[in-house]
């Protein structure tokens, strides 16, 4: 599958992206070299009810349709299992209509790049940026980065304006789900193994996503090289947007696009749960009776138990 290598070069790339890890999720609209409309969706309805609709009526808002979408980009997780699958599977649907890459990108990532394009006079290169998401049943999902190359305002004269670029981020801790203080432990050992904090210096952290504010004393009681700014969540969708701008080759054929759990879903562990129980059970009913062991252990095979001694 490629993006349509025969179409005239001056169409300008339109990108359309979906967040579903959290209740509220967002979609965006990315044109040419800019961003052209992010909007958050309702909470207070299902990602079942409101998709695809959010998205065909943002698309008609700027007049596009989805013929006009060159690329798709999709949060691939973690976060909610309901969620994650509603959200792939509508944009699965959508990029097989016009034969279209999709740009999965998980959702810790992008909420790390919001972190550093929301505050840039801290996110300065060798600054860590932590991503924290309520994962429920007492733990969390998070992933480190580290900035390799901080973001720069770029100027345009066509039409004139300043934005500021992407920063470029280096994964420092993977994808993980776990408590609040095996991942304050786990990123307190790599900030360690970085300057300045190797050096018994100071290191620089961000902390964004919505689990952090609540496990703030696990943070500074378990990371103390660190000096700890906690920055609000966010949307992510028009950040999603950017990051395919910024990397198309990421896209994927849709039925690639493989969903980042991290852990198995409730149901599933329930079904193993009941599984295993019948196995033990099924165990119990077929064993002999506790008599029959221990006359078969005595060598009797009259069934009367006696020993055969006088």
């Amino acid at each position: 599958m490629t993006l349509e290598p025969d179409a005239p070069q001056s169409i300008p790339v339109v990108i359309l992206t979906l967040d579903t890890t959290t209740r509220a999720g967002s979609c965006a609209v990315w044109r040419g070299d800019g961003m052209v409309d992010e909007v958050v969706g309702n909470p207070e309805k299902t990602h079942a009810q409101r998709l695809p609709n959010d998205l065909a009526t943002l698309l008609a808002h700027h007049r596009l349709k989805l013929k006009d979408v060159t690329l798709y980009a999709i949060a691939s997780g973690p976060g909610s299992f309901t969620g994650l699958r509603v959200g792939i599977s509508t944009m699965q649907s959508l990029a097989l209509v016009h034969d279209r890459l999709i740009v999965p990108i998980s959702s810790l990532e992008a909420l790390a790049y919001c972190a550093a394009r929301e505050d840039p006079t801290r996110a300065l290169p060798g600054t860590f940026v932590g991503a924290w998401m309520e994962a429920y049943r007492g733990e969390v999902f998070c992933a480190l980065y580290r900035v390799a190359q901080g973001a720069t305002l770029i100027e345009s004269t066509n039409p004139p304006r300043a934005r500021m670029s992407l920063a470029r981020l280096e994964e420092v801790r993977p994808p993980a789900v776990g408590t609040p203080e095996e991942m304050s432990d786990s990123w307190a050992m790599a900030l360690t193994a970085y300057e300045p904090a190797g050096l018994g210096g100071i290191a620089s952290l961000l902390v964004i996503g919505d689990a952090m504010h609540g496990h703030r004393p696990t943070l500074t009681a378990r990371i103390p090289m660190a000096s700890i700014a906690l920055l609000d969540s966010v949307p992510i969708a028009g950040m999603i947007a950017e990051l395919a701008a910024r990397e198309p080759h990421r896209g994927v054929t849709p039925y690639d696009v493989v969903p980042l759990y991290l852990r198995r879903p409730m149901a599933e562990l329930a079904r193993e749960r009941v599984e295993q129980l019948e196995e033990r059970i099924a165990a119990t009913q077929q064993a002999p009776p506790e008599w029959r062991r221990r006359e078969t252990s005595n060598g009797s095979g009259n069934g009367n138990g006696a020993s055969g001694s006088h």
